[in-house]
């Protein structure tokens, strides 16, 4: 399984996909090559850092969870990599074609080496982590065709073709417009007819005038935009290319009745006429033999699409069931689950519809049906009704693609079973479940990406008995100067067996030997030299300044890449369990002889920048000198009244913040416990705290942030990156990060002058009036302390 940091923004949060730059698998060793002497690690060798992007790794024999990728016939395979170009601000990708016959040569020894037919790259500034790649979902139309979703350098994203047999820079088929998700996928293919939706936001006056509610539909729409008599629609149209012909709107943004309801689909038929698209109208006048089914809260329309003329009718509108099945078997959607999904036969004459309900004596509400839809006719008919769709699962797998479907379901309570679908003469009906999918063949080629913490990504293939580097991420200049990771193993004071990496600097003489703690956000195989990329994480930075970093596991496993502690997670004792996890580690570096009897740094991001915020607000053994918290919710009482006001749907899902401070009460029925959360616990921060936060302001919490940080009296720096996903994608943004963090620990825990250019000196003078203002604070509190103490003696 190919390891990929993984990072939970625990609030809402427009983060979705993250790409895969920490991208190392199986087992690698922690330990690097040894730090050359002779060049420091710079901010310009994050950023350069090449990776494997793995996201849409194909899980097939032939890819087998790795990120090759194979044309239709087996005969070529391509590989996209990833790097920063700061001078440009743009993310570079680059997609790599290999001949499968000079792999193959290349590993029985008949090559010296294998190199790539085809190259290209492309280029992009778009800052969302969501599709922002300048490649992104890369799929084989034909043997000789590659599209892919193309992010230009203004962020606009293109359907894009990429033909080998003229090698000339990829054609855009889907003009100026914003190509956009469709039913969970960004774009559909097949053969040569390509499917896409763009968007169109339209500013619009205010729904009403002369005043607006504000409710929590209105609040959580207005956060961060630019006032509310301004408001957003989306207008969508659905576009054709048939059989690579120009792309013509099939669906325009005026449907009525499908406008508001969820999309799944659409699925192309076989031969590339038809297409069917589910939707959950608004508004559908429930027909009356749907007297049966009262418990169908909502619709399915099916509509099919003829792709060669544009015409299009209904097919049928049915009740939806409770199950979700994972969308259609494709490398691209493996862990999407809808709500709807179809299956064409190989002669695209019938159509199999997943999760129409169906009525039941005992219970109608839960049942789920299998229905055969004969297109030709127009008539359904029930193939299996499944009698307990609540909470079910599904996942399909094709044996014969059009002629047999095997589907394994999984119920509440870990019960499984599979179901095979045969299409036949009579449509599709249940089959054999002794049916086996044949195994692969002996010359079949498998990709694995191996790689650690210190140690580069390498792209290995094995085949004909034989495994080799394919290639090692670069550049090579920047990796010489990777420093060492060494793993270190304790207990903690609770008793749990806990570790980290360690990343040793050498301070040059008259600096102090300082220790910062940066909470783990990755495995030992993910290739992670800073720490978690896009964050205010730097540990090779920090390191080649002198410092040394500790990645500290959190208590209770968060972050880790394993398994987390239910009993630790998301209850009361998750908090004070972080500061007892850092008191111990420090212990065990300074019995170790690595860290000296001084303020440390602390860095965290997303939950764990929490975790930084409370350990900073309720000290422990640990002196705290100087803290980051990166894109973190607060958790403290004004989040939770302020995300309570934005819910949408159920106030619940702002109940975890009950659980850690209120032992699942709400802020009246339990005060005293939520008086533990940080902002309430200001008086105690002996630390400044620099805040990092993307996206929308409002949602994390920064004016009551500031706020009481400025009624306390305690340094506060709060960074906002506008338009910035949870994980910096620009490279501009992610240097300005990393440079604020090196920078910010050597003000606070060196007293250095920070080197400034002219654009800078703002910051200068801000940071000195801060420091300046602090020492006073911690004077007249001394004083004040010292009175107390003698009068209440």
């Amino acid at each position: 399984m190919t390891g990929k940091a993984k990072c939970t923004a625990w609030c809402r949060t427009g983060a979705g996909l993250l790409l895969a730059w920490h991208c190392a698998a199986a087992a690698g060793a922690v330990q690097a090559s040894p730090a050359t002497s002779v060049a420091r690690w710079t901010v310009e060798d994050s950023i350069a850092l090449q990776s494997i992007v793995t996201d849409w790794a194909e899980p097939s024999v032939r890819g087998r969870d790795g990120p090759a990728q194979f044309s239709p016939d087996g005969s070529r395979y391509f590989v996209v990599t990833y790097s920063g170009e700061l001078a440009s601000d743009r993310s570079v990708y680059r997609l790599s074609v290999y001949s499968r016959a000079q792999t193959a040569d290349w590993l029985r020894g008949r090559l010296d080496n294998v190199q790539p037919t085809h190259v290209f790259e492309r280029g992009s500034r778009l800052r969302s982590t969501v599709g922002s790649a300048a490649i992104y979902v890369p799929r084989w139309l034909d043997d000789s065709t590659i599209s892919f979703i193309g992010v230009d350098e203004v962020g606009i994203r293109r359907v894009c073709r990429y033909d080998l047999r003229t090698g000339r820079a990829p054609e855009c088929i889907s003009g100026s417009a914003s190509v956009a998700e469709i039913g969970g996928q960004d774009y559909v293919a097949r053969g040569s007819t390509t499917l896409f939706f763009t968007v169109e936001l339209h500013r619009s006056k205010p729904r009403d005038y002369p005043f607006q509610l504000l409710d929590a539909e209105t609040l959580y729409d207005l956060a961060g935009r630019d006032g509310i008599s301004v408001l957003s629609a989306n207008s969508w149209t659905m576009h054709a290319s048939y059989k690579g012909a120009a792309p013509r709107p099939i669906v325009s943004a005026s449907i009525d009745s499908e406008r508001g309801g969820a999309r799944s689909g659409p699925w192309i038929s076989p031969d590339e006429r038809w297409a069917v698209m589910a939707f959950q109208p608004d508004g559908l006048t429930k027909p009356a033999d749907w007297n049966a089914y009262p418990f169908a809260t909502s619709a399915l329309r099916y509509i099919l699409f003829d792709l060669a003329t544009g015409e299009r009718r209904t097919l049928t509108d049915l009740p939806l069931a409770a199950a979700r099945i994972r969308a259609n078997p494709s490398p691209f959607t493996t862990k999407f689950y809808t709500r709807a999904s179809s299956f064409w036969s190989h002669d695209s004459s019938h159509l199999l519809l997943f999760n129409i309900a169906g009525s039941s004596e005992s219970r109608p509400d839960k049942t789920s049906q299998i229905v055969d839809y004969n297109v030709a006719t127009g008539k359904s008919r029930v193939v299996e009704t499944l009698a307990d769709g609540s909470g079910l699962r599904a996942d399909p797998e094709w044996i014969d693609e059009g002629k047999r479907l095997k589907v394994r379901f999984e119920a509440k309570g870990g019960k499984s079973w599979v179901r095979h679908y045969n299409f036949t003469s009579a449509g599709w009906l249940v089959g054999d479940t002794n049916q086996r999918k044949g195994g692969p063949p002996v010359d079949e080629l498998t990709f694995t990406v191996r790689g650690g913490l210190g140690e580069p990504p390498r792209l290995l293939v094995e085949g004909y008995g034989k495994e080799r580097v394919l290639f090692s991420a670069g550049p090579a200049s920047s990796l010489a100067k990777i420093r060492p990771f060494e793993r270190i193993d304790w207990t903690d004071e609770a008793g749990n067996p806990a570790y980290g990496y360690l990343v040793r600097g050498r301070p040059t003489p008259g600096q102090s030997p300082r220790l910062i703690v940066q909470f783990l956000g990755s495995t030992k195989d993910d290739f992670a030299p800073d720490g978690i990329s896009g964050t205010a994480d730097a540990a090779q930075l920090l390191a080649a300044n002198g410092f040394t970093v500790f990645l500290m596991q959190a208590a209770g496993g968060y972050g880790s890449g394993r398994e987390t502690q239910s009993e630790i997670i998301l209850t009361p004792s998750e908090f004070p369990a972080q500061v007892l996890r850092l008191d111990s580690a420090v212990d065990e570096l300074k019995r170790r002889g690595l860290a000296a009897d001084l303020p440390s740094g602390l860095i965290g991001f997303s939950r764990t920048g929490t975790y930084t915020y409370y350990v900073a607000t309720h000290p422990g053994r640990t002196p705290v000198g100087a803290a980051i918290v990166f894109d973190s919710i607060t958790n403290g009482y004004s989040q939770y009244v302020s995300m309570a006001a934005t819910a949408t749907e159920d106030v619940q899902s702002t109940s975890h913040y009950a659980w850690q401070f209120g032992n699942r009460k709400a802020f009246w029925w339990n005060k005293v416990a939520w008086l533990d959360a940080p902002e309430f616990n200001l008086d105690r921060l002996k630390s400044p705290i620099l805040f990092h936060v993307t996206g929308n302001p409002i949602l994390w919490d920064a004016h009551s942030t500031i706020g009481a940080f400025k009624l306390a009296r305690r340094p506060i720096e709060y960074h906002y990156h506008p338009g910035a996903a949870h994980v910096l994608q620009a490279p501009a943004e992610r240097a300005a990060a990393m440079r604020s963090t090196l920078d910010w620990m050597r003000f606070w825990l060196r007293g250095e002058e920070i080197e400034t250019r002219e654009e800078d000196r703002a910051r200068k003078e801000r940071w000195e009036s801060l420091k300046t203002d602090w020492t006073k604070v911690q004077r007249e509190e001394a004083a004040t302390a010292s009175f107390d103490g003698e009068q209440a003696g």
